[in-house]
């Protein structure tokens, strides 16, 4: 998992997302079911390892997180997770909707 904190960072992601859907995570850090939510993603990375997985610390990185909402026309919540498609979400899942299993669906 790479830790996404500018405006660069973000910019690279969304090109990546062009040639492979990508998981992002919004996580924060002071937050049990977000800590839970990042067990549940860090769980999909290890068996996925060829999915690009980015993080973005919400509370640490505030800008790029409410950029990422206003980017992809999602409303922002923390946790929260997004497959990228084209510079698009192609699904999101907040809270304890973000499990392994879901993630390993939108991804098949």
């Amino acid at each position: 998992m790479q830790s996404i904190s500018t405006r660069e960072q973000l910019a690279k992601v969304y090109e990546h997302s062009q040639q492979e859907k990508v998981v992002l995570l919004k996580h924060s850090t002071t937050c049990p079911i977000s800590t839970a939510a990042l067990d549940e993603v860090k769980k999909f990375a290890k068996t996925n390892p060829t999915c690009p997985v980015y993080v973005v610390y919400v509370i640490e990185s505030r800008p790029i997180s409410l950029q990422i909402a206003e980017d992809l026309a999602v409303r922002h919540e923390s946790p929260q997770v997004i497959v990228l498609e084209n510079k698009k979400a192609s699904w999101s899942a907040s809270h304890w909707k973000i499990t392994e299993k879901s993630l390993a669906e939108q991804l098949v």
